[in-house]
Formats: structure tokens, C-alpha cells, sequence
């Protein structure tokens, strides 16, 4: 688990993360199938798209940067990982940092290769967290996870850092955050919606992510910057009501500079949402499990 979590000395302490995905309503889809040609065909063509996606991934990392050993290196640790990956289900673990733009640039991929949509559960962990229940969270929070049509292929991500991760963990954690209709954990975050706010951060690009991976100091710091907005909101979420937390951003974009980082933090989490439920968690754990990975 060190190993696929990028250790590299006995002092290393990143994390690693489990990504779990299935496929949208499969069953109706397969089950709307006419004839037996037709559900090899689509049986084929899911299987080697679930392939071709993640495959097609890797090579973007290994496009992404000039230094063979950087690139070879979290390749290897990647490959590592994989626990199974066919039909429309998929299990992997993964270095914390690269996890979720991984996922990402894999699942944009999923309509296109395999003519389905995906749910995504990822959770960071410390690599001796015990495995068994670790997968039980991350399946809890994949269920979770799925846009109520199914129609779009979504992420939800959470970090455990000093509590045990396990199904009725899981379960309990989302309950407390959706105690009320308003909330701001959405757990079903469109994929679309992901990539805007990695791309707000500039971590979307592997090259970058690569630098910052391999170059831990300077790494944890240019996250540490990055993730601070977001974490002041939070603390204050964790301590006032929602309509009080809202009230906050609200201030907050109003007192800051156009097109400041946070300006823009705000709208991506608040803007255009008419069911007030907000993203800020889930933003704010998107980072977090980029930050412990590095």
C-alpha cells in the first residue's frame, strides 16, 4: 500500500486512495437488448472501453512530461493498483494525489468509449488503514454517488484522516452533512463540474500535478495556498447554520477583487444552483486529496 501510495523513504506519510466505479443502469440498458449479437456487441464494446479509457489515461500522463523516471515512476505505482478493471465495474488504488484528475480525464472518456455513464466513489486513506473496511467505504460512497437520472457520469470523494473508514462511517458522515433539505455536500458531483474547479486550481494538467508530486515541499505548499479559501469556509460551515454559511460567502465575494481566486471559488460553488444544495465539502475534500497525497 506505501508502494502505491508514492512512498518513497520511511518518513514518507501519503496517502492512498480507492477509486470505485460501476456503471449507470446497466441492467435496463442490457436489458433492453433485442438479441444476443447485440448484447455481445455491447458486452464487447464495454469491456474494451473500460480498457481503452484507462489505458488512454496513462498515456496522458506519460505525454505529459519530458522526465522519463517522474512519469515511469507514477505510472508503475498506478499500474500497481489495479484490483480489476472490466465490464462496468471497476476497482483501483491509487496515489492520493493523482486520484481524482485521474479519474476525471478517465471517466470524461466513458460515454464516448463505452456508450454508459459512470458513479465514482473515491476515498483517501493512510496506507495502513485496513483494507476491508476501506472497501466497504468507498462502495457506500459510490452508491452515493450517482446522479439521481444517471444520465452524466459523476465523482463524490472523501478524506479520512484520523477516523476509520467503513461503510456505516460513511453512511453516518453523509447523514450528519445532509442533516437538513440545504446542504453543502452534494456527493454526486458532475464530473463536468470537477474538472471546472481542478482547472480553476490549475490541477488539471498532469505535467503540473507531476512537479508537485515529486517535488513534495514546494508541493504541499502550492496546495496548502490553493486549499486555504476553501478551508476558511468550511471551519466556518462546521460551526453556523446553512443559511449563515451562505450569508458568508455571499460577503466573502462581495469584499473580494474581480476575478480573485476566491471570487471565482464562490461562484463555481454557488452559482446557478437552485436547490441549495452546494459543493463546498466536496470541493474542499477534491483538494484535500490531492494536498495528503503530496
Amino acid at each position: 500500500m506505501e508502494i502505491i501510495a508514492g512512498y518513497r523513504t520511511t518518513s514518507d506519510s501519503r496517502y492512498i486512495a480507492l477509486i470505485k466505479a460501476d456503471g449507470n443502469n446497466a441492467g435496463k440498458i442490457f436489458g433492453n437488448t433485442v438479441t444476443f449479437s447485440e448484447y455481445v456487441d455491447k458486452s464487447f464494446r464495454l469491456d474494451f472501453g473500460v480498457k481503452k479509457m484507462f489505458y488512454d489515461t496513462l498515456l496522458d500522463i506519460m505525454r505529459a512530461s519530458s522526465d522519463e523516471s517522474i512519469k515511469k515512476d507514477l505510472v508503475s505505482r498506478i499500474l500497481l493498483g489495479v484490483l480489476y478493471l472490466g465490464g462496468d465495474d471497476i476497482m483501483l488504488l491509487s496515489p492520493s494525489a493523482i486520484a481524482v484528475p485521474f479519474a476525471v480525464k478517465m471517466f470524461k472518456r466513458s460515454l464516448e468509449y463505452t456508450g454508459f455513464t459512470f458513479k465514482v466513489g473515491i476515498i483517501s486513506v493512510k496506507p495502513d488503514h485496513p483494507v476491508q473496511f476501506a472497501y466497504g467505504a468507498v462502495n457506500a460512497l459510490m452508491e452515493e454517488s450517482k446522479i439521481h437520472t444517471g444520465e452524466k457520469s459523476s465523482i463524490g470523494v472523501l478524506v479520512f484522516s484520523s477516523t476509520l473508514a467503513s461503510e456505516g462511517v460513511v453512511k453516518s458522515d453523509l447523514k450528519n452533512y445532509r442533516k437538513e433539505k440545504e446542504s453543502f455536500l452534494v456527493v454526486s458531483n458532475d464530473v463536468d463540474d470537477v474538472e471546472r474547479l481542478l482547472n480553476l486550481m490549475e490541477l488539471d494538467d498532469f505535467g503540473k500535478l507531476m512537479e508537485l508530486y515529486w517535488n513534495p515541499e514546494e508541493g504541499r505548499k502550492v496546495i496548502r495556498d490553493k486549499i486555504r479559501s476553501l478551508e476558511r469556509f468550511v471551519n466556518y460551515a462546521d460551526t453556523h447554520d446553512f443559511y449563515n454559511t451562505l450569508a458568508y460567502l455571499i460577503r466573502s465575494k462581495a469584499k473580494s477583487e474581480e476575478n480573485s481566486l476566491i471570487k471565482r471559488i464562490i461562484d463555481l460553488t454557488i452559482k446557478g444552483r437552485d436547490d441549495f444544495v452546494f459543493p463546498l465539502y466536496d470541493y474542499y475534500f477534491i483538494l484535500k486529496s490531492i494536498r495528503v497525497g503530496i
